[in-house]
Protein backbone atom coordinates (compact mmCIF):
# COMPACT_ATOMS: atom_id res chain seq x y z
CA UNK A 1 0.00 0.00 0.00
CA UNK A 2 1.15 3.49 -0.60
CA UNK A 3 1.21 5.81 1.80
CA UNK A 4 -0.55 9.31 0.98
CA UNK A 5 1.22 10.92 3.75
CA UNK A 6 4.43 12.49 2.55
CA UNK A 7 6.34 16.11 2.89
CA UNK A 8 5.09 17.71 0.44
CA UNK A 9 1.47 16.86 1.21
CA UNK A 10 2.39 18.06 5.10
CA UNK A 11 3.82 20.94 4.09
CA UNK A 12 0.95 22.05 1.55
CA UNK A 13 -1.31 21.26 4.39
CA UNK A 14 -0.23 23.18 7.03
CA UNK A 15 0.61 26.22 4.21
CA UNK A 16 -3.52 25.94 3.56
CA UNK A 17 -4.15 26.09 6.83
CA UNK A 18 -1.98 28.81 7.94
CA UNK A 19 -3.74 30.73 4.61
CA UNK A 20 -7.37 29.50 5.46
CA UNK A 21 -7.48 30.30 9.63
CA UNK A 22 -4.21 31.87 10.66
CA UNK A 23 -4.71 34.97 8.48
CA UNK A 24 -1.47 34.39 6.26
CA UNK A 25 -1.69 35.47 2.44
CA UNK A 26 0.27 32.94 -0.09
CA UNK A 27 3.46 35.13 -1.93
CA UNK A 28 4.88 34.83 -4.98
CA UNK A 29 8.43 33.44 -5.27
CA UNK A 30 9.22 36.67 -7.71
CA UNK A 31 8.47 38.77 -4.82
CA UNK A 32 10.71 38.01 -2.53
CA UNK A 33 14.20 39.75 -2.49
CA UNK A 34 16.68 37.53 -0.92
CA UNK A 35 19.35 40.71 -0.51
CA UNK A 36 16.89 41.96 1.83
CA UNK A 37 15.70 38.74 2.88
CA UNK A 38 11.52 39.44 2.88
CA UNK A 39 8.93 39.74 0.72
CA UNK A 40 9.13 43.30 -0.61
CA UNK A 41 5.85 43.35 -2.87
CA UNK A 42 4.27 42.00 0.63
CA UNK A 43 6.21 45.22 2.33
CA UNK A 44 5.38 47.70 0.20
CA UNK A 45 1.83 46.94 0.55
CA UNK A 46 1.45 46.81 4.25
CA UNK A 47 3.32 50.26 4.46
CA UNK A 48 0.67 51.65 2.13
CA UNK A 49 -1.76 50.60 3.81
CA UNK A 50 -0.61 50.80 7.67
CA UNK A 51 1.17 54.08 6.82
CA UNK A 52 -0.27 55.87 3.99
CA UNK A 53 0.48 59.51 5.28
CA UNK A 54 4.54 58.55 5.67
CA UNK A 55 4.33 56.32 2.38
CA UNK A 56 2.77 59.90 0.57
CA UNK A 57 5.45 61.85 2.42
CA UNK A 58 8.26 59.23 0.74
CA UNK A 59 7.11 59.32 -2.48
CA UNK A 60 6.78 62.84 -2.48
CA UNK A 61 10.43 63.14 -1.87
CA UNK A 62 11.90 60.43 -3.42
CA UNK A 63 9.13 60.30 -6.46
CA UNK A 64 9.92 57.02 -8.82
CA UNK A 65 12.60 55.82 -6.48
CA UNK A 66 11.03 55.43 -3.35
CA UNK A 67 10.82 51.43 -3.44
CA UNK A 68 14.70 51.86 -3.71
CA UNK A 69 15.57 54.48 -1.52
CA UNK A 70 13.69 52.34 1.36
CA UNK A 71 15.52 49.31 0.55
CA UNK A 72 18.52 50.69 1.07
CA UNK A 73 18.04 52.13 4.01
CA UNK A 74 16.61 49.07 5.37
CA UNK A 75 20.05 47.31 4.14
CA UNK A 76 22.21 50.32 5.67
CA UNK A 77 20.03 49.77 9.56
Amino acid sequence: MTSIINEKAFEESIEQSLIANGGYIKGEAEDFDCGLEIDSKALFQFIKDTQKETWDSLTTIHGAEVKKSLCIGLIKN
